[in-house]
């Protein structure tokens, strides 16, 4: 099974919160928006990165690709989303991310595209000096695992077990997926939504300044 590569745009991450004095509100954190109620003006927050195994020590800049481009070249992204305005509220409900599509697709049945907490400990990252092996290219740093140890690079060999790209789920990221995206076909210039869980919107808050993001990667890279 092939999937084409994926490419989308940081769209908007609503969220739905009870403040400490339990009012609810509803939060769009998109790049330029106001959020007057958190006392934001041309919200800037968001960011974008993208891994691509085919690029092991060079950076792949903040273009968004999550798939396979029919040369075997596994693509998956981070978007980080700045909440640190939210401290001390809680998560009410699930949130959504929005992308918008930039190619026309039809996958397979079984082409899911999984979103995971990145942990803390990956904090830090920059489109410009990161990429698949290393959060730090300039000193060969690799990505770490939850307790902060580095994880093995990626040589020749990308294949399973994942080497690099913040290897397999529970390694650099979260074991256990908060949202899921699987739809029957994506259109160019059309929106696709991850729903991502309550409580995993409540780990992103809670994380505030030290938030590595969310990944998102194919769910089967061997295609």
């Amino acid at each position: 099974m092939m999937c084409k590569t994926r490419m989308v745009l940081l769209g908007v991450l609503m969220v739905s919160l009870m403040c400490p004095a339990s009012r609810a509100d509803t939060f769009v954190f998109q790049n330029g928006l106001d959020i007057p109620t958190l006392g934001i003006t041309g919200y800037a927050g968001g960011s974008t990165m993208r891994l691509r195994d085919n690029a092991l020590t060079n950076s792949t800049g903040a273009g968004v690709f999550i798939g396979d481009s029919n040369n075997d070249a596994d693509n998956r992204t981070i978007f980080r989303f700045d909440l640190s305005a939210l401290s001390g509220w809680t998560a009410s409900g699930p949130g959504t991310m929005d992308l918008v599509i930039g190619t026309n697709f039809s996958p397979d049945a079984a082409d899911f595209f999984d979103a995971y907490v990145v942990f803390p400990s990956n904090t830090g990252w920059d489109p410009g000096n990161s990429n698949w092996n290393f959060i730090n290219i300039t000193g060969n740093t690799a990505w770490r695992d939850e307790s902060g140890a580095a994880l093995p690079v990626a040589t020749a060999n990308v294949e399973l077990p994942t080497l690099g790209g913040l290897g397999e789920p529970g390694q650099g990221y979260e074991a256990t997926p908060i949202g899921t995206l699987n739809q029957p076909s994506y259109s160019n210039g059309g929106t696709a939504t991850v729903t991502l869980s309550q409580a995993g919107i409540q780990r992103l808050i809670d994380q505030g300044v030290t938030t590595a993001g969310i990944l998102m990667r194919k769910r089967d890279e061997n295609g």
